[in-house]
C-alpha cells in the first residue's frame, strides 16, 4: 500500500517547534505509512514569492492528510494567488496558510479525511 502523503500547514516563526516535532514523528515514529509533502522548510522565498503558494497548493493537492495548526500569529500573505477560476489578486490579504486551508477544503473534499483535535501540552514536544 502507497504511503499516505502529510501537508502541513501553519505559521511559521511561532510554530517551528510544534512543526518540527510532527515532522520527526512523521519521518520516524510513523515512515511506514506516512511521508511528508514537499513543505515551507524546503522552499525558498522571503513570504513575498507568489510562485511559492502556487507550490504550495500544488503541494496540498498531492496530500491525502492536511494537517493546519494555528497559532496567534497571522502570518505573510502574497500579492496573488491561483485558485481554481484562474490567477487573482490577494485583495482581503488572506495568509498562506489561510489560501492552503481554502485550497484543502475545496480540494480534499473527494478524499477520505479526518479532522483531529490536538492539544499540544508540553508532554507532546518532549516524548517524541
Amino acid at each position: 500500500m502507497p504511503k499516505l502523503k502529510v501537508y502541513i500547514s501553519s505559521t511559521f516563526l511561532d510554530l517551528e517547534i510544534p512543526r518540527k516535532t510532527i515532522m520527526e514523528r512523521v519521518q520516524k515514529g510513523l515512515k511506514d505509512e506516512f511521508e511528508l509533502t514537499n513543505i515551507m522548510e524546503h522552499m525558498s522565498g522571503d513570504g513575498a514569492n507568489r510562485a511559492n503558494i502556487d507550490i504550495c497548493t500544488a503541494e496540498v493537492r498531492k496530500a491525502d492528510v492536511y494537517f493546519i495548526l494555528v497559532g496567534n500569529r497571522y502570518g505573510s500573505h502574497p500579492e496573488k494567488f491561483t485558485t481554481k477560476d484562474g490567477e487573482q489578486e490577494n485583495t482581503k490579504r488572506k495568509s498562506y496558510t489561510e489560501i492552503e486551508y481554502d485550497f484543502a477544503c475545496d480540494t480534499l473534499q473527494n478524499k477520505f479525511y479526518a479532522i483531529y483535535k490536538l492539544e499540544l501540552t508540553e508532554a507532546f514536544f518532549t516524548d517524541a
